[in-house]
């Protein structure tokens, strides 16, 4: 099972205690079950972009609206 797996499954059991709209659930791929290039908090508000494992690229948070992962300006390595 990927980290990506891992982590998804934690935070879905954790989602019961925590209020609505808040958190972070990782998004997966489905083809080989690591990180998607962008990731949102729970209520979609804030997006950011990360490497296939996980890790946050350097000044990529912003409001969703603002985060394109697939530029290719965008260092994706881990």
């Amino acid at each position: 099972m990927t980290a990506c797996l891992q982590q998804r499954m934690i935070a879905e059991l954790l989602l019961v205690t925590e209020r609505e709209g808040k958190g972070y659930v990782p998004q997966c791929r489905e083809q080989d079950g690591l990180y998607e290039a962008r990731q949102c908090s729970r209520n979609g508000l804030i997006c950011w972009c990360v490497g296939p494992h996980g890790h946050k690229l350097p000044r990529s948070l912003a409001a969703a609206h603002e985060v394109n992962c697939n530029d290719p300006r965008a260092q994706l390595g881990d």
